[in-house]
């Protein structure tokens, strides 16, 4: 893990429910870092588009679910997700989806009710 992933461990850490912190110019190589490092807190919301994360330490009520794509540089954690048309043929009755092979959902949906999010172009993790 780099010293950057680590400053972003800090910053996290002392982040209360409800709200959010936001970096720029971050790398795959980061945050993928800092989501493997936050594997005692499951409770946070991570979100990567193309540089811009977003880390959100949402109220109890919210649930999780990581969704990323290497190649299109986007990851998001939305409260849930629907599969319809083509790909919920694809999907059907399987207990584990792996992105490299699967197709994404074709809708994400996450819902803020503490606050106005920022843009968060990271629900097109397609």
């Amino acid at each position: 893990m780099s010293t950057r992933s680590i400053d972003y461990r800090d910053a996290v850490d002392h982040l209360p429910n409800g709200a959010s912190l936001v970096f720029q110019d971050v790398s795959w190589e980061d945050y993928e870092a800092l989501v493997e490092d936050l594997w005692d807190r499951p409770g946070l919301r991570v979100t990567y588009d193309e540089g811009r994360l977003e880390i959100m330490s949402p109220l109890p009520e919210h649930g999780s679910a990581t969704w990323k794509r290497k190649r299109l540089r986007k990851g998001t954690e939305p409260d849930t997700c629907f599969y319809v048309a083509a790909h919920a043929d694809a999907i059907v009755g399987r207990r584990k989806i792996d992105l490299d092979v699967d197709p994404p959902p074709d809708i994400a949906v996450e819902i803020d009710t503490t606050h106005e999010s920022l843009s968060n172009p990271g629900s097109q993790a397609r």
